[in-house]
């Protein structure tokens, strides 16, 4: 079933990402906290999900979002790392073929 749904599916896992994470930001800008819980491609993730809901096995959950209003509101951590930057300047130089 899984190869008829990918042939089938096409941009929907993409699609779905980006509906997934423009909800999480709309619920941010809300106020509410949100985290995104993926599904799929873990079989028993899907099926346990699809247990859960009652969805027939024609619908692949592909996340489930939890939304709520957060209890506490933590400052943003500062995570930059200067060491963990990598200079991509020589990329640069590489010249690509002219195109037809």
């Amino acid at each position: 079933m899984r190869k008829r749904w990918m042939a089938k599916a096409g941009l929907l896992v993409q699609d779905a990402s980006a509906a997934t994470e423009n909800l999480l930001l709309a619920a941010h800008a809300m106020g509410l906290g949100a985290v995104w819980t993926s599904v799929y491609p873990i079989k028993d993730k899907v099926e346990t999900t699809r247990a859960l809901l009652k969805l027939p096995e024609t619908i692949v959950p592909l996340g489930t979002i939890v939304i709520g209003y957060p209890k506490e509101k933590p400052q943003p951590k500062d995570k930059w790392k200067p060491e963990n930057v990598s200079s991509q300047s020589h990329l640069a130089e590489r010249t690509l073929p002219n195109k037809p």
